[in-house]
């Protein structure tokens, strides 16, 4: 890459600094950005003489504005670096063992000359280990001094698989001749997409390529519950769930969201690593028809505050790996494992509209011989009813305590007295 393109009033960190940072952009969806600055530390001329590496890391931050031009980020930039400067002295950084950020820019303005008349070629050199604090360090050196300029993308293979690495290498390109045919372009008008995420677009978005199902995901689940409940449906190392049981666990957990006022379309956030409550509570949360936000249970405490408040979540359900004691302001949590340990059919619910209607009927056939007629006519008002997509009668439930999938249910009985 040659500087002779360079900006009036940008300096050629601040160019770099402002292309890593439209990248980081464009690529993570983020708008508040950004990454450690190595500065060197030979201050004097005593340290110069030394052996050794002084070098200090300090943080370089910048907000990236949904109208910024790529000429506007770089002034922003510069304004950054100077602060960074000014505040950049020896002994103040801490150790380079520290995780507050993941991204290394690391401009290196130093050239070589000629050694002993003799010209000198130079390379940067990867050790390849020793980094696993970053995922990524962008090195940009000249050091031939010819004005052009050769950046290292050093990524760490535990952060970025090669397939991603090598598509944020076109993204990146893509960025840059942007920016050289056009400093004012706007940042987020640049289409980075390479051909194979177009080609994986158009498939996702080819919604009519095979027909949609008749039936939601909680109907089809019930539908098989019904049908085979004693098949298996999940497993979790040595241990089988049927249809059945988790059924019941869905009815449970189900019963327990209505009980807290849970109404269609609200969000409800799921906590857990990959377990059988992990499907009980998504099947629940679908089943209330609201939306369900999961989160990696790893995620620091800043980041489950940040998804919750911006979901608008107003529960959180939290399952295996993670503590119950995750409580944010204003959002309830909610163990799945005690939800659906409740019995099935309770119903731990505030004051609602529900209407039993009993009729009974003795006939006196002969003396000491009577036949009683009882009809029961269960929630004929039900505040629940709304979510019951079928409220028809299953013989299967007869006489048991009911499920959410048939909250109504009529019950015929004679008897006989003698």
């Amino acid at each position: 890459m040659s500087s002779s393109g360079l900006p009036e009033g940008v300096s050629r960190f601040a160019l770099f600094a402002a292309l890593l940072l439209a990248w980081l952009h464009r690529v993570s969806g983020a708008a508040d950005l950004g990454f450690d600055a190595p500065v060197a530390g030979r201050t004097t001329t005593a340290s110069r003489r030394a052996l050794g590496v002084f070098i200090e890391m300090f943080p370089f931050s910048v907000t990236v504005e949904p109208d910024d031009t790529f000429r506007t980020l770089a002034a922003r930039c510069l304004d950054e670096a100077m602060r960074l400067l000014r505040h950049a002295l020896p002994g103040t950084s801490a150790p380079s063992g520290a995780t507050a950020g993941n991204v290394v820019l690391n401009y290196v303005p130093a050239t070589f000359g000629s050694f002993a008349g003799m010209p000198v070629e130079v390379d940067w050199v990867h050790p390849g280990h020793g980094d696993s604090v970053h995922a990524l360090r962008l090195q940009v050196h000249d050091f031939a001094g010819a004005g052009r300029y050769v950046l290292h993308f050093d990524f760490n293979d535990g952060a970025l698989e090669d397939r991603l690495r090598r598509r944020s290498l076109c993204h990146f390109e893509t960025l840059l001749d942007a920016w050289l045919d056009d400093p004012d372009r706007v940042v987020a008008s640049v289409d980075i997409l390479v051909d194979e995420e177009r080609q994986a677009l158009a498939a996702v978005n080819a919604t009519d390529a095979a027909p949609l199902p008749h039936q939601t995901v909680v109907a089809r689940f019930a539908e098989v519950a019904a049908r085979e409940p004693d098949r298996v449906a999940l497993r979790q190392g040595g241990a089988a769930l049927t249809f059945g049981a988790l059924a019941s666990q869905v009815d449970a957990l189900a019963a327990r969201l209505l009980a807290l006022g849970v109404e269609p379309g609200d969000r409800i956030a799921i906590a857990g690593r990959r377990s059988n409550l992990a499907v009980a509570a998504v099947l629940a949360t679908l089943r209330v028809r609201a939306a369900y936000v999961p989160i990696d249970p790893s995620v620091p405490p800043a980041r489950l505050a940040y998804v919750l408040q911006d979901s608008g979540a107003r529960l959180l359900l939290v399952g295996e790996g993670m503590p119950a004691a995750a409580a944010r302001p204003g959002v309830e949590v909610v163990d799945v494992a005690g939800a659906i340990a409740e019995p099935a059919g309770s119903r731990r619910t505030d004051p609602h509209y529900q209407l039993d209607l009993n009729y009974t009927q003795t006939i006196r056939v002969a003396p000491r011989l009577n036949t009683q007629i009882v009809a029961d006519l269960y929630n004929v008002f039900d505040k629940q009813t709304p979510y019951n997509y079928n409220p028809s009668f299953h013989a299967a439930t007869f006489m048991k305590p009911q499920s959410f999938f048939a909250p109504r249910r009529f019950q015929l009985a004679v008897r006989v007295q003698f």
